[in-house]
Order: structure tokens, then sequence, then C-alpha cells
């Protein structure tokens, strides 16, 4: 006897098949015309969605391009990569962050921002699912950080957030210059002289007294 659960499988794939053809269609599209020329006609016909489809998932465009801008950027910090040290952790996502900012991911979400900015909704949404989960993602890497002793017990995690943070939006909004490695190296160096211990404990001993922050971090951590 066939579950019901079997049975629902195949229209959940094909779900799931028309679901990432319209988040594709759109990620492409916000790409190509940016987000101003950005339509749920548009996606309709690039994807072969109706718009019917459409709008039972994604109530307006600003849902639809930005679950399309999320699945991109989820896409990019995908992977298995566990830094020997907070520090080097920092410098990973940075880079990481670089990369992604210096192609398309980068491109459409310059875009997003411009046309949120006239959009107090866009806005918002923009600063309470994109910007905020990463912010407290960072927080959580710099209080583990000040814990292991590699970071300074003094400094103030918003400032420093901003510092690490900041350089990448302003080059992406402003046009300023690309993202290349070196560029990010220089950014990332900078910052971190003034946020580093200049007398961190012995390795195994940061990793201890860094445990319950660590436990913390991979707790509630979002990319």
């Amino acid at each position: 006897m066939i579950s019901d659960t079997e049975k629902r499988t195949p229209g959940r794939k094909r779900d799931e098949s028309t679901r990432d053809a319209i988040l594709k269609a759109a990620f492409d599209m916000i790409d190509t015309e940016g987000y101003r020329g950005f339509t749920i006609e548009g996606v309709a016909q690039r994807s072969g969605a109706g718009k019917t489809t459409i709008y039972r998932w994604w109530p307006t465009k600003e849902d639809l391009a930005f679950d399309a801008l999320m699945k991109e950027f989820s896409a990019s910090f995908a992977d298995d990569y566990h830094p020997d040290s907070v520090i080097d952790g920092i410098k990973h996502y940075l880079h990481i962050l670089g990369e992604s900012f210096n192609g398309k991911p980068g491109k459409v979400l310059a875009s997003f921002v411009g046309g949120g900015q006239c959009q107090e909704s866009s806005a918002e949404r923009f600063r309470e699912r994109f910007l905020a989960p990463r912010r407290e993602k960072g927080r959580l890497a710099l209080q583990k950080g000040i814990a292991s002793g590699e970071l300074r017990a003094d400094i103030d995690i918003d400032i420093a957030l901003d510092a690490l943070i900041s350089p990448f939006f302003f080059r992406l909004l402003w046009r300023t210059g690309t993202f290349d490695q070196a560029w990010t190296d220089r950014m990332v160096e900078t910052v971190i002289r003034g946020l580093a211990n200049p007398n961190p404990p012995a390795t195994h001993h940061a990793h201890a007294a860094a445990a319950p922050a660590l436990k913390a971090a991979e707790e509630h951590a979002t990319i």
C-alpha cells in the first residue's frame, strides 16, 4: 500500500522544480533589467510558470525578488570551511562576500537595494532578512574571538561590525572599485589590526576559553 507521503512526492518534486525555475528567472531578470524593470509578467514569460502560480507563492514582486536574491547568496556561502581561528573565519567570510559582490549576486543586490530605497517596505525587508541575520552571525563570531582572547576585550562590537562590512557596501553601491583579493586582503588586515589582541593566548587555551561562545555561534548563526 502506498502512503499519502509517497503519493505526494512527485507533486512536491514538480513544485520544487517550478519554484527553482521561477527564482532563477527572477534573479536573471533583475540582473539584465534591473530592479526597476523587474515584473511578475516578465518572470512568468522567462520561467514558463503561470502568474497565478507565482502569486500563490509570492504575493508581491518584492517577496519574489528577495527570495531569489537570498537563494543565490545562500549558495555562495554554502561551503564546509572550518577555520582554525576566529580571525581566519572572518577573513574567509569576507573573501566570499567580496567574490559574491564582484559577480552577479552583487549586481542584483545593488539593484535591489537601490530600488528598495524608494519603497520603505523593501528597505525594511532588506534590513530585517538580509542584514540582521548576518550582523548577528558577525556579533557571535566577535564574541567568540573576545572569549578566546584572539580579539581585544574592549572592542565595541557594533563599531567593529560596521568597520568590517561597511566598506563592501560602500564599494558596491558607489562603484568605487572591484572586490579583488588584494583589496579584500588590505581592507581586512587594516581592520583586524585594530581588533586583534597583541598578546593572544596559546591556541589550545584559546579554544577552551571560547567553547561556550562557539556553541552559541553554531546554534544561532545563519547565512
